[in-house]
């Protein structure tokens, strides 16, 4: 039977998802993410993604020391070929170790499950979204890698654990569409 069918990795990892999204989870959390998706989806298009962020100030950090990331960008966008929907996680962490180097974390969202997930089991988020400009990041623990210089010199891979008045929620607003252009 799977001669017949189309597979692929990305078809693959979104079957192995699909699978594993719905166990366990928060009632309340799937709805919220089944509601968020869907509102920031419908303004997403091929051409223009959507962006939100938040850079963290230094007492705001002071405040929560269990924070471990000082800056997040989500861009929100569409892969038109598999019908899927994409959020890309951009990280800075605090710590003179992370200065410079960008974390990423690759998701698909399913609609259906209210969640984000990294491929292979690197993790999921759930999103909140009460209006157009904000957006919550529910972390449920993920995996991002980063690098530095474009060859992707010195690359780690790390785990944004989901600790309470740490890294669990990430509260962003909206930024302007010249920060979200695609490459």
């Amino acid at each position: 039977m799977l001669g017949k069918l189309a597979v692929t990795p990305i078809s693959l990892s979104l079957i192995f998802i699909a699978q594993f999204s719905f166990a366990g989870a928060d009632p309340s959390l799937v709805q919220d993410g089944k509601s968020a998706i869907a509102r920031i989806y419908k303004k997403v298009t091929v051409e223009q993604p959507l962006c939100f962020g938040r850079e963290y100030s230094s007492l705001h950090l002071g405040l929560h020391p269990l924070k471990t990331v000082k800056k997040i960008t989500a861009r929100f966008s569409t892969e038109p070929q598999y019908n899927t929907k994409i959020m890309q996680l951009e990280l800075i962490l605090k710590g003179e170790q992370y200065s410079y180097k960008v974390f990423k974390a690759f998701m698909v969202c399913l609609p259906e499950s209210g969640s984000c997930h990294v491929e292979c089991d690197g993790g999921s988020v759930y999103l909140k979204s009460s209006d157009d400009d904000k957006v919550s990041v529910i972390n449920q623990g993920f995996v991002a890698q980063g690098a530095c210089g474009e060859d992707g010199q010195d690359l780690d891979t790390i785990f944004i654990e989901a600790k309470k008045d740490g890294d669990d929620v990430f509260k962003l607003k909206r930024l302007p569409s010249e920060f979200c252009q695609t490459k």
